[in-house]
């Protein structure tokens, strides 16, 4: 954790020689807090390049969001983000947004091919995940749980050739699991409990037998299941 007391490097004293997004100005000045307390920071030549942010007193506009959208690492937990029905494009490797209550389609977000870790946990996303996610070939981990997300998966889901975990649990994906997830070679962990899947591809017991972690209990899978997955499934809403 950071809170710099020289904020973007030792030749520089004040918060106002450096580039200071308009989030911090405009919590200094809502608040009435000093910009140097606000959240944990990191700043490399003048530039913010890590920001992590939990505290509840907050509420973050439009604006203070899209100020920070190109830091590096970009961690806001647990901070009420009030955003309009716009578009918002993420540049940051390392994205974590949770529990922020934020309220906009899937498609309204979009997220840098640098993006390596992609957090939408506990908020209000609804929509069907765009199928631009899974072209970044550099994307490790995607967890969106708890959200609205609905719609079927994408087909090319396979495009993220480095993807290790895909938490997608407790939203409203329906329909099948398309048989491309199988082709996810990295692949170790995948959650997709309490959703409103029906029907799993037979190459999921290849998958069991690697040892990928599989969790899709609390579904509708109730027919045409491979032997495998009988045990793995678990409960399910079929009456």
């Amino acid at each position: 954790m950071w809170n710099l007391k020289n904020p973007c490097n030792d030749n520089i004293k004040t918060y106002s020689e450096c580039n200071t997004p308009h989030l911090f100005n405009s919590i200094s000045n809502q608040y009435d807090i000093q910009i140097s307390e606000i959240g944990s920071q990191k700043w490399v030549d003048n530039n913010l390049i890590y920001f992590y942010l939990y505290d509840n007193r907050f509420i973050l506009t439009n604006d203070d969001f899209k100020s920070v959208l190109d830091t590096e690492f970009l961690f806001l937990d647990g901070i009420n983000v009030n955003l309009k029905d716009t578009l918002y494009s993420v540049n940051s490797k390392y994205v974590l947004l949770r529990q922020n209550n934020i309220d906009i389609s899937m498609k309204n977000i979009s997220f840098s091919e640098e993006s390596m870790y992609i957090s939408l946990d506990d908020n209000k996303f609804y929509g069907p995940i765009p199928e631009s996610i899974f072209k970044n070939k550099n994307l490790i981990n995607l967890s969106i749980e708890f959200n609205n997300i609905f719609g079927q998966l994408p087909q090319n889901i396979n495009d993220a050739i480095n993807l290790k975990s895909l938490i997608l649990n407790n939203n409203k994906i329906s329909g099948f699991i398309p048989e491309s997830i199988c082709d996810l070679k990295e692949i170790k962990i995948i959650h997709l409990q309490y959703n409103s899947i029906f029907q799993i591809p037979d190459c999921i017991c290849e998958m069991v037998k690697n040892g990928v972690e599989i969790e899709l209990y609390g579904n509708i899978i109730c027919s045409n299941i491979p032997n495998c997955a009988k045990n793995l499934i678990g409960f399910q809403e079929c009456f």
